[in-house]
């Protein structure tokens, strides 16, 4: 079946089918806890494995639903402990839907029951020029063992086990991310990631107060040079001459890329009609290190800058150049 969608699969997509067709889609608002029991109502029991002679294997178990004692997973060790699926919904709905931040979008499995996610739309919108990135948050179980529990921000729905895998190496990235075991204590650290996973929902409303705070900053070209000044200075005149050769090189880089910068920031300006602000000279910034300074093109239009800023990849140089910006608007 297309892209780990088995026959005996299920997944559920709100207002939107997905590509493959294969979606039940809902319409009406829908708890998490109500979502996994149209996907998978059951719990995962573990058992020892036997061989063709009915003789326990050492060390090796297997994970079967309770309801219809179809095995989903084998060659699991002693240690290995099933996070039940109605455990990962009561955490979608005590962060996320009970308090109003956001709302399911999907819920499924993939690959004959053995990941199993719930992906949430967040009650926000980051615009920066012409990107407009509608946050989520995910948290998606792996059965067999090849694979954490992982819970975290992301950039696009999961409908299938090619975005579920995009979704799970974004959250990887994200420097909040939950991973958690599949041990003898993953229930109660899974309890535990619940505060986690409470401040990066934080950050979502805390980076949308600096994102309106930082627009509202009209800046000067003085103030733009200040703040390229910080992030990426001109290059001090050696003394020695035979260090000018070097210097010539390097100052015509850093000029070039400045330039860059520049443009960008009076393209975006143009686009949305306002002023130099401080916000578009940091987007200026990031979009230089996310979209052109980025090897073969790696961060494109798809993975949309900003939420990456703050989640996903270029993180610690583009928060840099974000943590500089925010200095300016507190001074």
């Amino acid at each position: 079946m297309a892209h780990g969608i088995m026959e005996n699969d299920r997944i559920l997509v709100k207002d939107e089918q997905a590509w493959h067709g294969k979606a039940n889609v809902f319409t009406e608002e829908m708890s998490g806890r109500a979502a996994q029991l149209e996907v998978a109502p059951y719990r995962l029991d573990k058992f020892p494995s036997m061989d063709v002679n009915g003789i326990e294997i050492p060390d090796s178990y297997y994970l079967s639903r309770n309801d219809t004692r179809e095995p989903i997973a084998g060659n699991l060790g002693a240690d290995y402990c099933p996070i039940q699926p109605e455990e990962i919904a009561d955490i979608v709905d005590q962060i996320v839907v009970n308090p109003g931040i956001g709302r399911v979008t999907s819920c499924g499995t993939v690959n004959g029951h053995q990941d199993f996610w719930i992906d949430c739309e967040i009650d926000r919108q980051f615009r920066a020029g012409e990107d407009v990135n509608q946050p989520f948050i995910s948290f998606s179980n792996n059965n067999t063992g090849r694979r954490k529990f992982l819970a975290g921000a992301h950039l696009h729905r999961v409908v299938c086990n090619n975005t579920l895998n995009l979704a799970n190496r974004e959250m990887k990235t994200s420097p909040r991310c939950v991973a958690i075991r599949h041990s003898r204590n993953a229930s109660e650290r899974l309890v535990h990631a619940k505060k986690t996973l409470s401040v990066v929902l934080a950050t979502f409303d805390q980076f949308d107060a600096e994102m309106h705070a930082m627009i509202g900053k009209e800046m000067s070209a003085s103030d733009i040079s200040c703040f390229y000044d910080m992030v990426m200075p001109y290059p001090s005149k050696p003394m020695d001459e035979d260090d000018l050769d070097k210097y010539d090189r390097r100052y015509n880089k850093v000029h070039r890329i400045r330039q860059q910068w520049l443009g960008t920031l009076h393209q975006e300006s143009d686009k949305l009609s306002t002023t130099s602000n401080l916000w578009l000279a940091l987007n200026s910034v990031t979009n230089w290190q996310q979209h052109d300074s980025s090897v073969h093109g790696s961060m494109n239009n798809q993975l949309k800058r900003e939420a990456s800023n703050r989640f996903g990849a270029n993180y610690t140089k583009t928060n840099k150049a974000h943590d500089i910006a925010y200095a300016m608007l507190t001074a």
